[in-house]
This record gives structure tokens, C-alpha cells and sequence, in this order.
């Protein structure tokens, strides 16, 4: 009888331990998250993303990266209405003028740090971070800062004695930036859900 407890015991925490780890997903969310909101912030109604700053060897990749994150903020249909500036840099220099002209509750302004795509012999990075900023007035403040970073390496292909196993190249760097959009999305989520 005593042994017959202590295993039901043990069984139901190493139970509850699996269930708790399969739960669990850190990679969920971006890897460094700076400043978060303050607990009762209201739900912003007007947001603008703006394009990101891009990396010189890549042109181009800054507007990509800053319209997978406006797809997936609409896809989750968090906010009344978003808008993707795909024209417009800004810069910190000119955020009040520019969120006070556009009636912005809400804008998010980015950078491309680093972005490689590797092929089938290097391993594809992209770094990315963003600033969420918020109007209040006439002055503004920043809401939420994050970081992420996602890379994918190539899988080598072997020769074994019986068959050949084809590789397969790194993904593309393309599709890591999908992956950091929904990690920023689920940010905010996290955020505005509290």
C-alpha cells in the first residue's frame, strides 16, 4: 500500500512536469524585451508601422521585414485600424511631428540589424529590433522595446553505406523574418492582453 502511494505520487508530478514542459514555449516571444507596458494601459486604436532601417548589403529587406509584422498584427486582429507606411523612414528626429500629423494612437518603427541568408553551406541570421512608441499630448513615449534574433542552419547531406541522404539549405532568411514577426506579435499580445 505505502509503495503504491509513493508511485501514484511520483507519477502525478512527472505527469504534471511533461505537461508543464510541453507547454511552455520560450521561443514564442523575442529573445531581449527592454521596456514592457505598464499594467492597465489602454488598447490603442490608431497604429502605424513605419518602414524599418535596413542593413546596406541588403536593400529592401527593412520595408520586407516591417510589412511580415503588419500582416501578422492583422491576422491577429488586435487593433481598429493599422497602417503600413511602406514609403516612409522615420527617424527619431521627426517622430513627434509625425505621429501628431498622422493621429497615431500608436507607432512602431524598427531596424533590420543583421540579416545573412546562408544557402547550403552557411547558417541564415536575422537580427531585428523594435520600438512600439505611443502619443500622449503633444509628446511621446516609448511603450515597448524588443529584440529578436532567429537562425536556421543548413542540414549537410551524408553517404551512407546503403543510401545517400540529400541535404537541404538553410531557410531563408525570408522566412526567418515571418518567424521574428510572429515572436513581435505575440509581444503584443502578451502585452495588451495583461
Amino acid at each position: 500500500m505505502n509503495l503504491s502511494i509513493r508511485t501514484n505520487i511520483f507519477a502525478f508530478f512527472l505527469v504534471l512536469n511533461l505537461l508543464g514542459c510541453t507547454y511552455f514555449k520560450p521561443s514564442d516571444l523575442p529573445e531581449d524585451v527592454y521596456v514592457v507596458p505598464q499594467h492597465g494601459y489602454y488598447h490603442p486604436r490608431q497604429v502605424g508601422i513605419f518602414q524599418f532601417a535596413g542593413p546596406s548589403n541588403a536593400p529592401g529587406t527593412g520595408k520586407a521585414a516591417a510589412h511580415y509584422l503588419y500582416v501578422e498584427l492583422l491576422k491577429q486582429n488586435m487593433f481598429s485600424s493599422i497602417t503600413f507606411e511602406s514609403n516612409v523612414i522615420i527617424d527619431r528626429k521627426n517622430i513627434i511631428n509625425t505621429i501628431n500629423t498622422k493621429k497615431y494612437d500608436l507607432i512602431i518603427i524598427g531596424n533590420l540589424l543583421h540579416y545573412f541568408d546562408g544557402g547550403y553551406f552557411h547558417t541564415s541570421q536575422v537580427e531585428e529590433d523594435i520600438t512600439a512608441i505611443r502619443r500622449i499630448g503633444n509628446n511621446t513615449q516609448i511603450l515597448l522595446y524588443a529584440r529578436a534574433l532567429e537562425a536556421g542552419s543548413p542540414v549537410p547531406s551524408a553517404d551512407y553505406l546503403i543510401f545517400n541522404r540529400k541535404g537541404s539549405p538553410a531557410p531563408s532568411a525570408s522566412t526567418l523574418m515571418q518567424k521574428n514577426a510572429i515572436k513581435f506579435c505575440n509581444l503584443f499580445i502578451e502585452a495588451f492582453s495583461r
